[in-house]
Formats: structure tokens, C-alpha cells, sequence
């Protein structure tokens, strides 16, 4: 049997203590139910892991409304004050912070039409606003490797395979959770096995969670921001034409 490397076993307790698998039939599969890191957890060589949306506001020493204890299971991002005296401003939350340019995004259906343009071997670079549909969490490779893998969609329909490695494959995988919707920048645009498929590249590409559709904690609600936003916003309106295909497409009956 392989030794496990040392990106794992160094992190396999925090990594994959909240792991939990869902049982439903039609969506088994393992992610973590905490999301988030501390700086102090990510590894070296790991690719950067933007604020959360509504924590990153918090620079100027502003604080973000968030709802009473008892709200937390069942999170409805309107309810933001229930002071009935409340300002309108506190009731929709400060605006989100999204460092991100809105028209750097590219559809996940065009990636193909990107990657044939580039032409011969070159691996083109783009920025990704997806939603996160399973997670695949790092694992040792016969070559020594950690690798883990996510599959993306979007609004498009398309799909798309993200390949992640060492100390990336582990900082972002114990960061996300399944249904968060992702900016992703500059990751590597590639063909394996004749399938489309994207790689975060150490030191150049980025993560931003930037809406988390099943919140459950009080830490989740950094990654939640009102409806109202996205008329303020470009970038705020693209999370949130993400947030509403995906709880139409994905919805349970």
C-alpha cells in the first residue's frame, strides 16, 4: 500500500472529519459541511481563496446584519433585521464585495469554442462563474499526487470537470460545499480524454465563494447577500442568475 503523502496526512484530520455523505439514491456523494479557511490552515503552493463576500466588507470596520439564531436552518436572505424601525439599508444588508470583473466571465458553453481558437497545444486561461455540483475529495494518485475533482455547471447547461492538486485540491475542496456558487480565475482550459476539463494554477488562479444556496450556520451567511444587490451590481447580478437557474434546475419535488 502507498504511504500517504504529506499533503494528506498533514491535513487529513481537518480535511475529512466533516465530510458527510448524503444518502438520497439520486445524489450520493461526500463534501464538507463546514465551509471556509483560516489563513493559517492553507497549505504552501496552495492557489488564493478570496474573502467571502460578505466578510471582506467588514475591512472598513462596518458590520453585516445577519438574522436571530433561530432563523439559521432555515435561512430566507430577506430577513435580514426584524426591527420593524429598521432602515431599509440594514434590512437588504451592505452590498456584497465580489473582487471580480463581471465581464471577465465565460460561459461554460463557450470553453470548447475558446480552446479550439487557441489552436495547437496551448492551454488557454479563463474566468469561471459556476455553481459547484459534486466534489470528488483529494485523494493520493499512484504518482504520489493529491488529487481531487469537481464538476462545474452553470446557467448554460453545459458542464465542466475542475482538476485540482496538492495543497489546492485540499484547501479549496474543504472549503466549498455542494451548491455554492464559485467565481474561479484563470484556471487552465484543457482536453482530457477527449472531455473538456479546467486546473487551477499555483500562485495565478483564484477562488471566491461568492453564494452559498444551503446555508445552515451562522459562518455561512459570509456567503449569502440580499436579492436586492444584484440590481446595484454586475458582478452581484451574475451570482444570482447563477443562485436562481440552479435552485430552479436543481430543486427537489
Amino acid at each position: 500500500m502507498q504511504p500517504k503523502s504529506d499533503y494528506v496526512a498533514l491535513n487529513e484530520a481537518s480535511v475529512y472529519k466533516n465530510a458527510i455523505t448524503f444518502g438520497d439514491e439520486d445524489e450520493s456523494t461526500s463534501f464538507q459541511v463546514r465551509g471556509g479557511l483560516d489563513d493559517s490552515q492553507n497549505l504552501p503552493g496552495s492557489c488564493h481563496i478570496l474573502p467571502p463576500p460578505s466578510q471582506s466588507q467588514r475591512r472598513g470596520g462596518a458590520s453585516q446584519p445577519f438574522p436571530s439564531q433561530h432563523q439559521h436552518a432555515n435561512f430566507n436572505e430577506s430577513a435580514y433585521s426584524l426591527d420593524p424601525d429598521a432602515s431599509e439599508f440594514s434590512l437588504i444588508g451592505t452590498p456584497p464585495v465580489l473582487e471580480w470583473n463581471a465581464h471577465s466571465i465565460r460561459p461554460l458553453d463557450k470553453l470548447r469554442e475558446i480552446l479550439a481558437n487557441a489552436g495547437g497545444n496551448r492551454k488557454p486561461f479563463v474566468s469561471l462563474l459556476a455553481v459547484v455540483i459534486d466534489v470528488r475529495m483529494p485523494s493520493d494518485t499512484t504518482s504520489g499526487k493529491v488529487r481531487a475533482g469537481w464538476d462545474l455547471a452553470d446557467k448554460s447547461g453545459a458542464l465542466l470537470s475542475l482538476a485540482l492538486w496538492d495543497a489546492t485540491a485540499i484547501n479549496w475542496s474543504n472549503a466549498i460545499r455542494r451548491g455554492d456558487v464559485v467565481f474561479i480565475g484563470d484556471v487552465s482550459l484543457s482536453k482530457y480524454q477527449e472531455k473538456l476539463q479546467a486546473t487551477p494554477m499555483d500562485a495565478k488562479s483564484q477562488l471566491q465563494i461568492c453564494y452559498r444556496t444551503r446555508a445552515e450556520t451562522e459562518e455561512d451567511l459570509l456567503y449569502v447577500f440580499h436579492e436586492e444587490h444584484a440590481n446595484l451590481s454586475a458582478a452581484a447580478s451574475k451570482v444570482w442568475e447563477q443562485v436562481r437557474w440552479y435552485r430552479k434546475a436543481y430543486s427537489r419535488s
